[in-house]
């Protein structure tokens, strides 16, 4: 009796220790930050280490021989790791194909999305696969290749259906993304989902539908089904709410509107509109109870041999429901964890919840080692393990209130450390927007929706009124969340410094929550309470005198200046659609990384879009004091009234000076680039120039009125380095020691100009461009040391080209 016992207990042992340090390697950060050749090194050299480690743990029979395997599953998973980056970086198509026209023929392969571009346009995105290349093209390597595609039309939006094949003329790149500090890496989000390119079908011309019907069959059809529920159910609602819907159903979000995120985001319901461990959860219970039914009625003509039922159903349920959700990182969490959890309650087993943690943590991470590049992977396990932490072997108290109360007030505390590492605020009113959110959504929305869905796909009668409780049920609940989003929002956010620090305050942060969510007998929960506020509103290191960051934008211009407190921006960068703008999804997340919570000044230098499209996302986003701009006369009408940008305005903040030198005021010149405002910002010797669009007209001027410096320390070099601009003189004066281009990668208008770079190298400038570097900070400390950098290189990845 005591052999079984101790041979269980050897195994549960060494497989936690394992499984924890398979998650160790699968999670270490070092292969994230060198080359590819390097990673390939590592791959070999671990591989066979770790062989050889794990043959040690075999023919040891000490009580080291942990350790070896300890060692072992490490290395073994810094291997697996390394060969899938490495696959996954490779897979990228060859950069000769880039700007290219190639004939292609593709299959659909993911739910298209179609969005307006206004003016009577749309835009359809999907993913495709390249199944055969056209004719004449030779090489071999697309084929295979995943891509994400956008198809613009005029009139009436392209009709997909995923599974269907297509011939057609496409343009690609290979993935890139901008790379700024604290911003989102695209790229590793393209690679992640397998994009070997993006790009865009090329012209309607000699596109051919290759098969009328689509194909039904393997992954498609998950996909048909979810764009055949969307077209069932979503297309002839006029709910507010049917974004909202349609992402609870299918984990489409694309219709969800911008305000709507910032209503969700305010309130801590952001995770209610993914369909997460929470939602696969309740639809595996639902699973497990219907056939826990079925078995008790089975039981009566069959008395053995159904407990199996149950654990298949909830199985079952959580698949399909993740399946309709695309398998994104948090249902891929929830799933492994309902099959572990159904395999043992069908073996009638007990297993430690940390062993089924482990599981779906080095599950997810084998199946996507771009996994830790995600904050919602992190969000994600960061949440389970608080919940579990928190509650399991604790005694249990009556009434559901207050267990949903205990729920959120564990989230509330146990969430800030993580969502403070990632750069998200804690929002205070979570708590009390998800005591009626969670049950809402959870035991009436849901539930709706997944009848609505099977009444659709069955042909039964019920789908309309189900449908209509979920929208009538989301109505409640978004006035609910509106109300508190309006009335509370002042104080819902705490003052808290962005995440600086490193490693020391991480250890901080951790040590807080395991002090805090341990038990009351354990009297750690005063000093868990000291560490995290110490954590959380710690004094930040000290701020450069003197920080001008070029920000990465693609094609455009947007430009950060901090001195000490003061905040103001030059420039916000294009808008590409209603959802989507540079000010919001680049300038606003830096500013919030950086500490930035209001900008004390906005100037926007001319009308085009790649400078002031971005503005509205920006104001929407961050508060803004005042605005300069320009041609103020052009701008959209805001609640911000732009004052005209004029020669002579002067101001000075915390010892830095600015001054505008351009344009005169009543200036008379048709062209929009020649009325851009000219910055010119001092502080000492250093000198920086920020010039906007201004054309070579427009410098002749300004030399010959004097107004510039003989000699400047950083030139925003205008209009993203074009021949019309730059001319041998200007440079020649302003002989800058950086000169910084801000241009996007393999741009249409050839920025930065051959001959412009050649003229600044000549000069003796360094030359420094966004779409090479990455976001671009000088900084300038109090001793008069100054400091540039581009963020690709401050933050390399393998992946970065």
């Amino acid at each position: 009796m005591i052999f079984p016992r101790a041979r269980t207990a050897f195994f549960r042992s060494h497989l936690m220790v394992l499984l924890l340090s398979i998650a160790a390697g699968l999670l270490t950060p070092a292969l994230l930050r060198v080359n590819l050749s390097t990673i390939e090194r590592v791959v070999q050299a671990s591989s066979i280490t770790a062989s050889l480690f794990f043959c040690l743990w075999w023919g040891l029979k000490t009580q080291w021989r942990i350790l070896p395997l300890l060692f072992g599953g490490y290395l073994a998973a810094l291997s697996i790791q390394g060969a899938q980056l490495v696959a996954r970086i490779n897979a990228q198509i060859p950069t000769g194909f880039e700007g290219q026209t190639l004939a292609v023929r593709f299959v659909v392969e993911s739910l298209p999305v179609v969005k307006v571009r206004g003016d009577n346009r749309f835009v359809t995105q999907f993913y495709a696969r390249v199944t055969q290349l056209g004719a004449g093209e030779q090489n071999a390597s697309l084929l295979g290749k995943r891509l994400r595609l956008s198809w613009y039309a005029t009139g009436q939006a392209i009709d997909l259906l995923p599974g269907q094949h297509w011939h057609a003329k496409v343009r690609l790149r290979r993935p890139r993304g901008t790379v700024n500090p604290g911003g989102f890496d695209y790229q590793a989000w393209l690679l992640s989902h397998n994009i070997s390119a993006t790009g865009y079908v090329y012209s309607q011309a000699g596109v051919v539908q290759l098969e009328e019907r689509a194909e039904w069959r393997g992954r498609w059809a998950v996909q048909q089904a979810r764009q055949t529920l969307a077209h069932a159910l979503f297309d002839n609602s006029a709910s507010p709410q049917i974004g909202l819907l349609r992402a609870l159903l299918i984990g489409d979000k694309s219709a969800i509107t911008q305000s709507q995120w910032d209503v969700l985001r305010a309130t801590g319901t952001v995770h209610l509109m993914a369909i997460s461990g929470l939602h696969i959860g309740l639809v595996a219970t639902i699973g497990f109870a219907i056939g826990a039914g079925f078995a008790r009625v089975l039981a009566i003509y069959r008395p053995a041999g159904t407990t199996w039922l149950a654990p298949v159903l909830a199985c079952a349920f959580a698949f399909s429901y993740a399946a309709l959700a695309g398998f994104e990182i948090p249902t891929q969490r929830a799933c492994i964890m309902v099959f572990c959890f159904s395999l043992v309650a069908w073996r009638g087993r007990q297993v430690s919840f940390w062993l089924i943690y482990s599981l779906a943590l080095v599950g997810v991470l084998a199946i996507d080692p771009f996994a830790p590049v995600s904050g919602g992977f992190w969000l994600s396990f960061a949440a389970v393990a608080v919940l579990g932490f928190g509650l399991l072997g604790r005694a249990p108290r009556d009434g559901v209130l207050f267990s949903l109360v205990r729920v959120q007030a564990l989230l509330l505390v146990g969430m800030s450390v993580p969502l403070t590492l990632i750069g998200l605020p804690v929002p205070l009113l979570g708590v009390l927007a998800n005591l009626v959110a969670v049950p809402l959504v959870s035991f009436i929305v849901v539930p709706a929706l997944m009848l609505a869905g099977l009444a659709s796909i069955t042909g039964s009668y019920g789908d309309d009124t189900m449908l209509n409780l979920a929208a009538q049920a989301m109505q409640v609940l978004w006035s609910i969340l509106s109300w508190l989003h309006t009335t509370a929002s002042p104080v819902n956010e705490l003052p808290i410094t962005p995440f600086q620090g490193g490693g020391v305050r991480i250890a901080i942060g951790v040590a807080a929550l395991i002090c805090i969510l341990a038990p009351r007998g354990s009297h750690l929960r005063s000093p868990g309470v000291a560490l995290l506020l110490l954590f959380l509103f710690h004094r930040p290191p000290p701020s450069p005198l003197l920080r001008i960051t070029h920000l990465d934008v693609q094609q455009g211009l947007a430009v950060v200046i901090e001195a000490g407190d003061y905040t103001l921006v030059y420039d916000t960068g294009a808008r590409y659609s209603p959802e989507f703008d540079m000010g919001d999804r680049v300038v606003a997340p830096y500013l919030a990384y950086v500490g930035r919570q209001q900008v004390d000044r906005v100037v926007i230098s001319h009308r085009d879009n790649d400078h002031a499209g971005g503005f509205a996302g920006l104001s929407g986003a961050v508060s803004v004091t005042s605005v300069l701009a320009g041609e103020p006369d052009q701008l959209p009408r805001s609640e911000h009234m732009p004052l005209p940008c004029e020669q002579g305005q002067h101001w000075q903040a915390n010892r830095v000076e600015f001054e505008v030198v351009w344009p005169p005021v009543n200036l008379v010149d048709g062209k929009p680039n020649n009325h851009s405002c000219v910055l010119l910002v001092r502080y000492g010797s250093t000198v920086i120039l920020i010039a906007g669009d201004i054309e070579q007209s427009v410098e002749a001027d300004l030399l010959t009125a004097g107004v510039l410096p003989s000699k400047v320390t950083l030139l925003s070099v205008p209009h993203h380095g074009s021949k019309t601009s730059s001319s041998a003189l200007f440079v020649s004066q302003m002989d800058p020691e950086f000169a910084v281009i801000s241009a996007g990668y393999n741009n249409r208008y050839g920025h930065p100009h051959r001959d412009i770079r050649r003229r600044y190298t000549q000069q003796g400038a360094r030359i420094f461009r966004t779409d090479l570097d990455g976001g671009i900070s000088f900084s300038l400390q109090e001793d008069g040391v100054y400091h540039i950098e581009g963020e690709r290189h401050r933050r390399p990845r393998p992946w970065f080209d």
